[in-house]
């Protein structure tokens, strides 16, 4: 005899104010009352559209949502309303169902909707990466909190955009920081362009670091975020830009992302968010 489970799609959320998500599993609830969540294998798509995500934390929300939901004493289809308005991955409020016989149907059903509704899709999207780099760091910045509304949110250990660091040159950084010294961080997007121009525009970052330097008379902490690396013929950039350049920061690399995260939570003075968190505050 069959039996009917209810399910929801899990979704990451990697800038709220973006829209934009990407599905990463299914949460269900079975007749015995239990609670299983089903996260996919490949989560390409999450470090596609947020290199900083914490693969591994989403992976283990398999343990830490049901705990949590055992925690705050939540059963049922309740489960579901819940989950959608807590941390960065959510669920789908109104869940669906599917019937099952026995586990091995049971595991079979949830392979068919995490192939059909969750698993990245294998063809390359064309889609337009113009200045993409740039806008992923804004985002990331503008999530945390971390990014001012103007130049003199810089006094507020705010990072800010398109600051002037030699007025008289019309030099600006695409962002900057102040924390005791200047922190300039640039970006530098070799998935677009040829390689003279992205070598033309490698040396051009690092010319703001020096004048910034020069003109304000002042310590600068510089920062060159890349994204691209593997392109071909683009290497002799990137061996340009870790020899000359203070930090080179891979935005495709998870662990470069997290340290250069890490080092704006502590100059700015402000840290970041859980991804998944009880109402309370508290992790799980």
């Amino acid at each position: 005899m069959g039996q009917l489970a209810y399910y929801s799609v899990l979704y990451y959320v990697p800038y709220p104010f973006r829209n934009e998500q990407v599905n990463v599993g299914i949460v269900s609830f079975l007749p015995s009352g239990d609670v299983r969540v089903h996260i996919a294998d490949n989560l390409r798509k999450v470090l596609a559209v947020h290199p900083a995500a914490n693969i591994n934390e989403i992976k283990d929300l398999s343990v830490t949502i049901p705990a949590f939901l055992k925690q705050v004493g939540c059963t049922g289809e309740d489960i579901f309303n819940v989950l959608s308005k807590f941390g960065a991955v959510k669920c789908f409020p109104d869940p669906c169902m599917f019937s099952y016989v026995g586990e091995e149907g049971y595991e079979s059903m949830v392979e068919n909707i995490l192939l059909s509704l969750v698993n990245p899709e294998r063809k390359k999207s064309k889609r337009n990466v113009t200045d993409r780099l740039f806008s992923d760091i804004k985002e990331t910045f503008k999530a945390y909190r971390w990014l001012g509304y103007d130049d003199k949110d810089i006094n507020n250990h705010m990072i800010v955009t398109r600051f002037p660091v030699a007025e008289d040159f019309g030099i600006k950084a695409e962002f900057a920081l102040k924390n005791g010294k200047l922190h300039l961080i640039e970006s530098v997007d070799l998935r677009l362009g040829t390689f003279s121009q992205k070598r033309q525009e490698a040396m051009s970052k690092m010319l703001i670091f020096d004048v910034a330097a020069r003109e304000r008379n002042e310590t600068v902490n510089s920062y060159v975020v890349i994204s691209g690396e593997e392109i071909k013929n683009m290497k002799p950039i990137v061996s340009l830009l870790d020899r000359y350049a203070e930090n080179v920061v891979r935005w495709d690399v998870p662990e470069d992302v997290e340290n250069f995260l890490t080092s704006m939570e502590g100059a700015t003075g402000k840290i970041r968010t859980p991804l998944f968190h009880s109402p309370d505050g508290e992790g799980n």
